[in-house]
């Protein structure tokens, strides 16, 4: 693999932002109940582009030990390993030496773990002693990493039939390491990882000292979702060649995805010292600043990479997306148009430009794009539900009806559709089926107060004013906090005739922090 080829780019990876996407405050419930803003659904599946398809493995302590062995193979120096070390590693090294024989039917990984457990089982105590109390509970704490660490070390140092199995490796096949690397190649082009890797390790052994050989057999690991020994991999060609800038890059990618972005920053820094006109490590850089919170430097990075390659079409998609969240829609426009004009196409990409449309008022273009995701992929209900928004305010009440229906048809669970029916019929002037619309919402989401105030107002505007404050008083008992709530009781009490209780109403919800406004909070 040339040094310009990054991690196997098979597949593109859906960064999945939607946990995240609180970092540039973007609220859902703030769009839905400002008027300034219309309530224009996101995908279901914010994301970033990137290249490579990742998935994080799930492992227990045991596996998660064995797995960072590993790790620790490709570090150089030793630690003055503590007592307890060294009897879990003599344990395991003669029970090794004890179960040679199983190896051939039950599987090296099988052995090491039963060997791994059976010491550690001997040790609990003073391993729990070391190490805490929880140590056997928690496969993800910097204690069991370290354990793993040193006692791979130990291991590798002290255990003839470790080294034998885990270092030497079996069955290398004849030839030479660049005619069995030259075959990795083809398996992986091919798709065959496990042929690949065995191929790699094949040539690994007969080539110890080629920096290559570890980072693509690294590229392998991943692929197949062994993300420790894919930075075990890495790490060795780095240790091999230190100026080997591609090796960092792809150190940089995997603990981007596995969320240590303090240690991806600097190995990405590394890449991009060592490879300045590598174009995906700029890019990266900006996912890592974004991730960090920081949308100046991201944007910084992301058009660093468009500078350096103007042809891929995810750099600038980058970009609009940051601008996006942060409700720049007319540089949100800017960057997607140029990330079509590079070929970028699909019902995300199209979905995002009508939103952007419909937030700057062009609503008949923000018709037409929502339309275009629509014709890119129908199984979708956000782009019927987007372009159903832009029908309202355009007052084809009909329109978005016919798509908040389609919506309905592909995803039962989403109440925002009921909601916007709800609005549809109640322009249309069939209050019964707005009232029983109202009531839906209700049913589907009793502990989310908008809804009650939706019912509230509706109630309000049809004079049954008991009623809409009946559902005020229920929405203070979700979230007590909102003033507006009170400010809506104080009227329904003045359209009573009731003006001590609006006046109560009113006064509370000046308190709180509500404005004045006309002749709601009258004075004596």
């Amino acid at each position: 693999m040339d040094d310009e080829c990054s991690l196997m780019e098979f597949y593109p990876l859906l960064y999945d932002m939607k946990n995240n996407i609180n970092i540039f405050e973007v609220n859902e419930n703030y769009l839905a109940n400002n008027a300034c803003f219309s309530v224009i659904k996101p995908l279901q599946v914010m994301r970033l582009r990137i290249t490579v398809l990742y998935d994080k493995p799930k492992i227990n302590l045991m596996k998660k030990l064995m797995l960072t062995m590993f790790i620790g193979l490709v570090l150089t120096g030793s630690v003055n390993a503590q007592k307890v070390i060294r009897k879990v590693s003599n344990d395991v090294c003669r029970c090794l030496e004890e179960n040679q024989h199983l190896i051939q039917t039950n599987g090296i990984n099988q052995v090491i773990n039963l060997c791994l457990e059976k010491a550690m089982t001997r040790y609990k105590g003073k391993l729990q002693k070391e190490y805490g109390d929880d140590f056997f509970e928690n496969a993800d704490s910097v204690q069991a990493y370290n354990f793993g660490l040193e006692i791979s070390k130990q291991l590798a140092d002290g255990c003839q039939v470790f080294k034998d199995l885990f270092i030497n490796g079996e069955n290398i096949e004849t030839g030479g390491a660049a005619e069995l690397y030259a075959q990795a190649e083809v398996y992986r082009e091919e798709g065959n990882l496990e042929a690949a890797l065995e191929a790699y390790t094949s040539a690994i052994a007969l080539d110890r000292e080629n920096p290559r050989y570890y980072n693509d057999r690294g590229t392998v690991y991943y692929h197949m979702g062994d993300a420790y020994r894919a930075i075990g991999d890495f790490m060795k060609a780095t240790e091999i060649n230190p100026e080997y800038g591609m090796a960092y890059y792809n150190l940089a990618f995997t603990k981007y995805n596995m969320g240590d972005l303090d240690a991806a920053m600097a190995d990405v820094n590394e890449a991009i010292r060592l490879m300045p006109d590598y174009c995906d490590a700029q890019n990266l850089k900006g996912l890592l600043w974004y991730n960090k919170e920081e949308a100046d430097s991201a944007l910084q990075y992301f058009n660093r990479s468009m500078e350096c390659d103007s042809t891929v079409t995810n750099f600038p998609y980058n970009a609009g997306y940051v601008l996006y969240l942060m409700r720049e829609w007319e540089d949100a426009l800017r960057y997607f148009f140029q990330a079509v004009n590079r070929g970028k196409s699909g019902e995300e990409i199209y979905s995002y430009i009508g939103n952007c449309y419909d937030q700057l008022g062009n609503l008949e273009q923000a018709v037409a794009y929502h339309t275009r995701s629509i014709e890119e992929s129908d199984s979708s209900y956000v782009p019927y539900y987007n372009r159903s928004l832009a029908y309202y305010q355009l007052e084809k009440y009909d329109e978005a009806l016919e798509d908040l229906r389609h919506a309905w048809s592909l995803d039962t669970t989403d109440a925002d559709i009921v909601v916007q029916q709800t609005k549809c019929y109640e322009a249309l002037k069939n209050l019964e089926q707005a009232e029983q619309f109202y009531s839906r919402t209700i049913e589907m989401e009793p502990g989310y107060a908008p809804y009650f105030d939706a019912r509230a107002l509706f109630y309000e505007k049809t004079g049954r004013h008991e009623q809409s404050i009946r559902d005020s008083e229920i929405s203070l008992g979700i979230y007590p906090d909102d003033c507006t709530v009170h400010q809506a009781i104080g009227r329904n009490y003045r359209a009573m005739g009731e003006k001590e209780k609006a006046d109560e109403a009113f006064a509370r919800a000046l308190e709180m922090g509500c404005d004045k406004e006309g002749e709601e909070l009258e004075e004596e």
